[in-house]
């Protein structure tokens, strides 16, 4: 299934000390498809897996 993240999207303004933000950002928008199973949500680009979120 196919994705995409803006470069103008909505965050809070509250300070992150670190890279964390940055990085998550830029991983963010090279994101292109998804997959969900098992209550797993796989963001990917391309094929490669580039983050996984757990429904908890």
């Amino acid at each position: 299934l196919k994705i995409s993240f803006s470069e103008d999207m909505a965050l809070t303004k509250k300070y992150c000390p670190g890279d964390g933000e940055t990085v998550f950002l830029n991983i963010l928008h090279r994101v292109n498809s998804y997959s969900v199973k098992d209550n797993i949500l796989t963001l990917l680009m391309d094929d490669v897996e580039m983050m996984r979120f757990e429904k908890k």
